[in-house]
């Protein structure tokens, strides 16, 4: 469902969650009603007397303590895809007051009804109203998982643009919001990782374990780097720094802490996902900075190949070609190989470098600078700078610089694409380990095809071949 938008999920599933945390507050909200004494458990005191009195039992505790809020977590996915406001508002005017009626009323049925702790959730409904309670909680467990897969997407697509993943086909569910994609190579991981998850441990109170090490963890990952851009960016006075590391980063290392000792009953799996997610990452950048090394040395100055061209007095064909090129300072590895094996050179030629800035969004008007590389001889390099909830389309990039290049005609719909590939063996990332070598050349293998990610049209885009051979 995710592929046809989150606009289009929003309006299937909203009315549904609405119906559900509304139906959580009509649960509680009678027996709030009986016992209204139990909103002191409001108070924070009744917590610090607990852990003062049994300070090794509330230790534990914390580990479960924080399952109550994990999924507020879950809506920090989702920022890119719907942004700050329509979030807040859903927190504090439905889901927050709904869950604290839900919790309260709970609160108050155990304190009369001790027997019903067992399942207080289903105690609170009459016996009548089970089976379509069970129903409801099921939508909305799968609609929950929506953010988190969501949120999954929007991570992966950001570190594919900071160089850690390799290509990710990313398809665009929305013309108005840049940031609602849908990633299928991401979705089928998931689904492959649920199966996986429900097979190692069986039951919910198993996964918990898993789940409260991976969330704490997250937590403190988050704090330490908001901490440091406060510090390093926005420069923040000192004392309101240490004030978050005592009431904030304090609580959730003990979170955290009271969640290690769960290691061995399922909080290995986030460590070994962890592990595995990070060593991909490594090896991708550490491979692709090899490659790319090497590549730069083949490709050689663009500025002594343009020359070149004008020594050897190199023939013009008519039309435009368009290469892709990570840079300007070096040449196409495409563009040499189309000279060497035509023996021609179109007399229109457009470099387009992909420039990612570390923003979600870059206006339109303000996306494709021009070069004429101190030459007019119709050779132009077009830097097409985007954020990372935008598109990589390379013919909207020839589209944008139109009116900045005005003494060249560039017309994206009659150009012709050319994109560079390279043939890679285990020699050709001598920088890395053997085991890591062959699960690089597998990920360069698996990586999505250029003419998708930058929206080339395949009747016009020609791939050129090479190797990395010096």
């Amino acid at each position: 469902v995710q592929r046809f938008g989150t606009a289009a999920v929003g309006r299937l599933f909203g009315p549904i969650m609405t119906i559900w945390f509304v139906t959580l507050a009509a649960l509680g909200l009678p027996h709030l009603l009986k016992h209204p004494e139990i909103l002191g458990a409001i108070s924070p005191h009744h917590a610090l007397s607990f852990a003062f009195d049994r300070p090794g039992i509330a230790f534990i505790a914390m580990g479960a303590v924080v399952l109550t809020v994990t999924g507020v977590e879950a809506l920090y996915a989702d920022m890119s895809h719907f942004g700050p406001k329509p979030i807040r508002l859903a927190w504090f005017a439905l889901v927050f007051p709904c869950l604290t009626i839900c919790y309260m009323g709970m609160g108050a049925m155990i304190l009369v009804d001790p027997t019903t702790v067992d399942n207080p959730f289903f105690k609170m409904a009459p016996e009548w109203a089970t089976i379509p309670l069970v129903i409801l909680a099921t939508l909305a467990t799968v609609i929950a998982s929506q953010a988190v897969i969501s949120g999954a997407f929007s991570v992966s697509r950001q570190a594919v643009r900071a160089g850690i993943l390799p290509r990710l086909k990313v398809k665009h569910t929305s013309k108005e919001e840049g940031g609602q994609i849908y990633i299928g190579t991401i979705n089928w991981i998931l689904f492959v990782g649920v199966l996986l998850l429900i097979g190692v441990f069986q039951s919910s109170e198993a996964l918990a374990s898993a789940y409260g090490l991976a969330v704490t963890g997250t937590l403190l990952l988050e704090i330490t780097i908001f901490l440091l851009l406060a510090h390093f960016v926005w420069h923040a006075h000192p004392l309101k720094i240490a004030l978050a590391v005592v009431l904030i980063l304090g609580v959730e290392v003990v979170f955290f802490l009271a969640n290690v000792a769960k290691i061995l009953h399922g909080g290995w799996l986030p460590l070994l996902i962890a592990g595995a997610v990070v060593t991909v990452m490594l090896t991708w950048r550490q491979g692709a900075a090899s490659v790319a090394e090497r590549r730069a040395r083949i490709e050689g100055p663009l500025s002594e190949f343009i020359e070149e061209i004008h020594a050897r007095n190199i023939p013009r064909v008519p039309g435009l070609a368009v290469f892709i090129h990570p840079d300007r300072e070096t040449t196409p590895l495409a563009m040499r190989q189309n000279l060497e094996f035509n023996g021609v050179l179109h007399e229109r030629v457009a470099i387009v470098t992909i420039d990612n800035a570390n923003l979600p969004h870059v206006r339109h008007v303000d996306r494709a600078t021009v070069d004429n590389l101190g030459y007019d001889d119709g050779i132009i390099h077009i830097n097409y700078r985007v954020g990372f909830n935008d598109s990589q389309d390379v013919p909207r990039a020839v589209h944008w610089a139109k009116d900045k290049a005005p003494e060249i005609e560039l017309d994206p719909d009659t150009a012709h694409y050319f994109v560079s590939s390279l043939r890679l063996t285990r020699r050709d990332v001598p920088t890395l380990p053997k085991w890591r070598r062959s699960l690089f050349l597998w990920l360069s293998g698996n990586a999505a095809s250029r003419t998708d990610v930058f929206h080339l049209p395949p009747e016009r885009t020609i791939v050129m071949g090479g190797q990395l051979e010096l």
